[in-house]
């Protein structure tokens, strides 16, 4: 199998269990699940929109370029495998949106007795249940600011779609697998991905980028889905499917008023900040990594070495806890459901 990945350039992939996996109608499902929330048709242009299909190849091949073991590389493959549609903007949805954390709770749901991934797992000699659990594997997954695999790869395909290949390779090449985990070849490349990683944050790109704009989007995309459910025209168990599946009952319900909270997604939006008298806030998780290199054979940390890094952390941290203070959106009455829950809305 031939892999062209923007980020890792062109693969072959010889081993039958990668194969038959990324072949399986689980893994082919993740072509349709938006790795940003809201699906192409209702961002703007320049929001560059992937899949999780194509994060989790190249979470597994950013593990084979360090030399992971194959269960590693299986593992890494499917660990978006769970995600609904929309990705993390359920989370939202469901009410849970700051931990993000309901693909994980529903993950080991995907590799039980008789599923599909778990036939093929244990028909190539892999136990389901131990690829299931993450914390097995210490280059694929870390807790938050190690670097690992996840981060690493949606880090460089978010500024791949950007067209910054030169930051994509030269991190590809400075990365190194250390005593099990990553690690940066030197100070310098350490300090430029944990700078890229959180400059698109919406508090580094400033009022009106189009990270805010992205955020209010999750918002007005969020509470159509929410007004969905309590309509009755989804379900929880359809976002088990796919974005076009979930998106397509909405539009077939003929629902006014979600068809028209929808409709102005496929605008520029116009909307105002008030620090004083906010309608909504809205509310993310804040992302960051705080990477070890290698100086001299030994490995460093870059917030030991460098306390401006630090103070950066923590200030735009602060910002974040603030929310983006929504007063108005034109075209939209806020809050767009006071009824709702508060998975966006504070």
């Amino acid at each position: 199998m031939i892999i062209n990945d923007i980020v890792y350039g062109t693969v072959e992939i010889n081993e039958g269990i990668l194969i038959d996996l990324i072949n399986s109608n689980a893994f082919q499902r993740l072509k349709d699940i938006c790795q940003q929330g809201v699906p192409k048709g209702y961002i703007m242009p320049e929001q560059q929109n992937s899949y999780r299909y194509d994060h989790c190849i190249g979470t597994m091949l950013i593990l084979r370029h360090l030399d992971a073991s194959l269960e590693e590389q299986v593992a890494g493959l499917l660990h978006d495998v769970s995600h609904t549609a929309f990705s993390h903007l359920v989370d939202y949805v469901f009410g849970g949106g700051n931990k993000e954390d309901y693909q994980d709770s529903i993950h080991s749901s995907f590799f039980g007795s008789g599923s599909e991934l778990s036939k093929i797992l244990i028909a190539h000699g892999f136990d389901p249940t131990k690829i299931s659990e993450l914390k097995n594997y210490t280059l694929l997954e870390q807790e938050q600011p190690e670097m690992c695999a996840d981060r690493f790869d949606y880090t460089l395909r978010y500024w791949a779609l950007q067209k910054d290949m030169d930051f994509v390779n030269s991190s590809i090449n400075a990365i190194r697998k250390y005593k099990g985990t990553m690690i940066f070849d030197s100070e310098r490349a350490a300090r430029d991905f944990a700078e890229r990683h959180m400059v698109w944050q919406p508090e580094r790109s400033g009022f009106g980028g189009l990270q805010y704009d992205m955020r209010v989007r999750w918002y007005i995309f969020g509470e159509a889905l929410k007004m969905g459910i309590k309509k009755g025209i989804i379900t929880k168990v359809d976002f088990l499917k796919t974005d076009s599946y979930v998106l397509n009952r909405l539009l077939m319900s003929k629902d006014q008023k979600i068809l028209n909270t929808l409709e102005i997604l496929k605008s520029p939006l116009k909307f105002e900040v008030s620090e004083t008298n906010p309608k909504v806030i809205l509310y993310s998780k804040f992302r960051y990594v705080d990477p070890a290199f290698l100086e001299n054979g030994e490995p460093k940390r870059l917030s030991s070495v460098d306390p401006k890094f630090n103070e950066e952390i923590e200030r735009y941290r602060e910002l974040n806890k603030t929310g983006l203070r929504l007063a108005s959106i034109e075209g939209i009455e806020l809050p767009i459901d006071a009824n709702a829950s508060n998975g966006i809305l504070s």
